[in-house]
């Protein structure tokens, strides 16, 4: 489906927000990037952070819809959230400098 967005990135095609994974998993992204490395002790910090944040009853309870943006974003309709999401989210919330360079 090429459905073009009507929203705030009006004139683009929905199919075009997905961006190819470059590497294997997580950890090898955020340790070897070009634009901003952690090193591996903000890496445990924050996964430790998700691990915690993942015995939450709202985490337990988070999983796509299946709406037309999951199929945008290769996302499997009704999957649920992992440690890597959060984990990503707290990199993004708590390092300003990562934030910064994104």
């Amino acid at each position: 489906c090429t459905a073009d967005d009507d929203g705030a990135n009006i004139g683009t095609r929905k199919q075009d927000w997905y961006i190819e994974r470059k590497y294997h998993n997580l950890k090898e992204e955020v340790v070897n990037n070009r634009i901003f490395c952690l090193n591996m002790n903000m890496l445990h910090n924050a996964i430790t952070k998700a691990e915690k944040n993942m015995h939450s009853h709202f985490a337990k309870h988070l999983c796509a819809s299946n709406c037309l943006s999951c199929e945008y974003y290769k996302i499997a309709p009704f999957s649920c959230i992992t440690t890597d999401h959060i984990t990503a989210i707290i990199l993004y919330c708590d390092y300003c400098d990562l934030t910064f360079c994104l």
